[in-house]
């Protein structure tokens, strides 16, 4: 996103009960000169942000030579009327709001009033697991009472609070802990994926960790993160019966929550995002189907009573189509993946804007293998040229490098092999500059390269490189590969017509 951008996906970001408020807001200003309302409406009815147009549009007013000045006034106006519309939506905006109504008590000396909305405050703290604010909260009650050590205070009370912020400290410290291992596990399989025996070997030594074995985390912010780390290693160890557990535990946590269900809304939905994920993998269609529709509902009463809007765009795209894509490829089921595709196109298109770079990058591998395996290459050919066109393609290595052996494998079913003869060669230099020439990417181009020049039959061939293949699916490593593009199908697939023809 361009900084000239931001202002537009501000506002286009804002729902309609937001945008009344604004308005609402704007009117009470003294400010005489509402140019800043007139660049919101205008904005508000561009579809895609247009600089130039609305310079065109305001060329004979008196704000366009201030232009950059009245943008950046909307801008912090459209943030003061949000601050206000949300200041009491969620247990943390009250405790925000209490805090600066402490501290503005206390500047004036009232003292009594202070202590009364802090004590609320911190009450609101403690219910909520917010660990930072109660250390804050803890700390400035300490030093509003400091002289009542002396006076009031029995010696238990005075060791039960001097005591409260170290165990507090405690939780806070299990909390981030567990936060740098889910993320430094996750960093290590979504960034590289686990292609070699360093990664391997450095997924199995954060597992390893006696926080994510038997022992209970301190607080029920910090087992979301446990459960969390759980799962992402059990999905990277191809461990789906272990990877849906621990999801539904995190699942769990929340649904038996009523706090958390409505103060963490988003957290929520990204944990259940991950169950429908692991259904994918492990349940059967109907299982899946169930949770995804059910899911989608969520999605809309949440954007209708949680004020959230682009944060639901890929969520309801995922359970409406890629999901399903993604089942029906893990299950070879091309001709319903390809359908699902299809439904697809036209909406992902229209959004394109709205999708992060992954999952850009997840949608269109997904669609070009989906037609590879229903044998429509020149399609899946369209769609890895978008891929290899992307420029964030290598930041995720296993989409990268499966992209590159299945546009060899395309090229070589449309019969393109003088092309193939210098591409092959080229990818193998590529790969080997690039650390990327792992074990199944050498079988993959040397498969191609043996089919190409067989002079007889090819069942020799395939059967040779099927047996290399199994061995390797043995191989933890090597198995993301395999999933991403399952090679030992293809032959099969390619064994099973040359038997029907007698070949």
């Amino acid at each position: 996103m361009s900084k000239k951008e931001q202002l537009f996906n501000l506002i286009h970001a804002l729902t309609k009960a937001e945008k009344r408020h604004f308005k609402l807001f704007s009117a009470t200003l003294e400010k005489k000169d509402k140019s800043h309302i007139q660049l919101f409406d205008a904005i508000d009815k561009q579809k895609k942000y247009d600089e130039k147009a609305l310079k065109k549009k305001f060329a004979n007013a008196s704000f366009i030579k201030h232009f950059a000045v009245v943008k950046n006034y909307l801008f912090n106006s459209i943030m003061k009327s949000l601050r206000l519309y949300h200041s009491d939506k969620t247990p943390m905006d009250k405790i925000m709001n209490m805090q600066k109504n402490v501290y503005i008590l206390k500047r004036k000396n009232l003292t009594d009033l202070a202590m009364t909305q802090l004590d609320k405050a911190l009450k609101h703290s403690v219910e909520g697991g917010f660990l930072r604010e109660q250390v804050l909260l803890t700390h400035w009650r300490d030093n509003f009472t400091a002289n009542r050590f002396y006076t009031e205070k029995t010696p238990e009370e005075i060791d039960e609070e001097l005591s409260e912020k170290t165990k507090i400290c405690e939780q806070l410290l299990n909390y981030y802990q567990y936060v740098e291992l889910s993320g430094r596990i996750d960093y290590l399989i979504m960034r590289k994926g686990i292609r070699s025996q360093d990664r391997a070997a450095k997924l199995k030594e954060l597992f390893d960790n006696p926080l994510l074995q038997n022992t209970q985390p301190l607080s029920w912010r910090a087992s979301i993160f446990y459960h969390h780390a759980r799962s992402s290693y059990f999905l990277a160890q191809k461990n789906y019966e272990d990877y849906l557990i621990e999801v539904e535990q995190n699942l769990q946590l929340f649904e038996n929550n009523a706090f958390l269900m409505h103060s963490e809304p988003l957290t929520y939905l990204g944990i259940y995002y991950n169950f429908i994920n692991a259904c994918s993998c492990q349940k059967s269609y109907e299982y899946l189907d169930k949770h995804a529709q059910k899911y989608q509902i969520i999605l809309n009463e949440s954007a209708d009573q949680k004020d959230i809007k682009f944060n639901v765009a890929h969520r309801q795209f995922y359970t409406q189509h890629l999901v399903y894509i993604e089942f029906f490829i893990r299950r070879k089921q091309f001709n319903k993946a390809v359908e699902k595709v299809e439904e697809s196109l036209n909406e992902f298109e229209a959004n394109q804007h709205k999708w992060s770079d992954f999952f850009t990058l997840n949608y269109y591998y997904q669609v070009a293998y989906a037609y590879f395996g229903h044998q429509q290459y020149e399609k899946a050919q369209e769609y890895l040229m978008k891929l290899l066109n992307e420029s964030s393609l290598q930041q995720r290595e296993i989409i990268h490098t499966s992209t590159q052996v299945l546009h060899l494998l395309v090229h070589y079913e449309l019969g393109n092999y003088e092309y193939l003869d210098a591409q092959t060669k080229n990818i193998r230099l590529y790969f080997s500059r690039k650390d990327l020439y792992y074990n199944f990417e050498k079988s993959a181009i040397q498969l191609i390269i043996d089919l190409m020049r067989a002079k007889e039959s090819q069942e020799p061939i395939l059967n040779k490189h099927k047996a290399i293949l199994e061995e390797l699916k043995k191989d933890l490593i090597q198995q993301d590969a395999l999933e991403h593009l399952d090679l030992i199908y293809w032959i099969e697939q390619k064994l099973a017509v040359l038997r029907v023809n007698g070949l």
